[in-house]
Formats: structure tokens, sequence, C-alpha cells
């Protein structure tokens, strides 16, 4: 992850924690992980990992979006880390764009032909057959098959997911081994997890071995 994304989800985070009054030893107790950890990724040390990041969402109440931020630009210097993430990103005049320019009810959208290895971020909706690792993208997913965890902010088109889920807005996929966390809508054939779905949001599944929430 880029150094000022990096340095942004630190701030959100730590933003976040305090207006709800919580201490980076309360905020540790419920993710999970060390005090020392909460402190990492308020200094831009260290990122949380895709699960960590989808619980913080919960925590908080909020959306991938909120925490990614991505409403402004930011000057290309990046300094990439060398550990197998695809990420996919625009640049424009020596700037990295964090929204897309685009017309209205226009989609800019990623397609690959071939298996994705590897986890995937992205800022755009992506197109794509498998993907072998985790995604977190702020558009749309129209996939096959999702070896981790899935983290969207609009909807996610898939066949099968083997780990957790997350999106902001609808999820349309068959089997769904982990938990799973929507706004808005869900359809999907089985879920092994658990459910948290917004209070007026439709469920729609065939079968859910875990738990069914309607949060406030």
């Amino acid at each position: 992850m880029e150094n000022n994304q990096t340095l942004n989800i630190g701030n959100k985070i730590s933003t976040l924690r305090k207006e709800r009054g919580m201490t980076q030893v309360e905020l540790a107790d419920k993710l999970f992980v060390s005090h020392q950890a909460i402190s990492q990724w308020e200094n831009a040390s260290t990122v949380p990992d895709i699960n960590s990041l989808l619980k913080i969402c919960e925590i908080f109440n909020v959306t991938m979006n909120d925490l990614f931020d991505m409403v402004s630009e930011t000057k290309c210097n990046i300094d990439i880390p060398n550990d197998d993430v695809l990420r996919i990103f625009a640049v424009k005049n020596g700037f990295v764009l964090k929204t897309v320019d685009k017309r209205e009810n226009e989609e800019v959208k990623i397609i690959f032909e071939k298996e994705i290895k590897g986890n995937v971020s992205s800022m755009f909706s992506l197109n794509c057959n498998d993907i072998s690792g985790n995604v977190s993208t702020n558009n749309h997913i129209d996939c096959n098959n999702i070896v981790g965890n899935v983290a969207v902010g609009n909807k996610i088109d898939c066949n099968n997911i083997n780990g957790n889920v997350a999106s902001g807005n609808h999820i349309d996929c068959n089997d769904i081994q982990g938990d799973v966390s929507c706004g808005m809508k869900i359809d999907c054939s089985n879920i092994t997890g658990d459910v948290k779905i917004g209070s007026n949001g439709h469920l729609d599944c065939e079968h859910i071995d875990g738990n069914v929430i309607y949060e406030k």
C-alpha cells in the first residue's frame, strides 16, 4: 500500500477511535491485536490486514470508502513494496487520482481474462475470472471465484468466495464460506458464517449456517 494511503488510513483510525472516546488498548481488545499494533497503524508504520480492516469498519460503523477516504489527489512519488499485491490506480499530471475523472454514469472497469494470483487492491471496478488472494476495491467486482477475503464499496457479483465478505451495497454470489457484512442487499445460495445486514436491507439466501443480524 502506498505511503500516503497508509498515512490516511492511520489518521482515519485514530480519528474514529478518539471520536468515540476509545483508547488504543480498548480498540486492540475488540480486534484481538496488541495495543502496539494499533499504535503502529496510527503512526503509519504498518497497516491492518484485510480481516482487521473489515472488523474496524464493523466497530466504527463505517465503509471501506470511509477508511480509504478516496476523495483527493496525491503527488506521485510512491514507494511500492515488493509484496506481490496487484495495485491498480490512475496517474494524471504527476498525481495519483483517488477518484476517477469520468462522465456521469460512466463506469471505469479493469478486465482480466486470466486468473489473478495474489492479493488485489483497486480503486476501479474489476471484471475477472479467479483471484487467489484477498480483494479490496472501492467500486464493483464481477468474477468467478475468490480464495481470500473481499471488501468492496459497491457491489459483488461472484460465484464462490472462500473468505469473509463486506460490501457497502449489494452481494450477489453462489457460496460464501465466511462471514458476510452488507449495507443493502444479499442474494446468495449458501453462507457458512454469520450475516450482518442493514436494518432496511434485503436478504434472500437458501441456506445460512450462522446467525443473521439486522444492524440498527
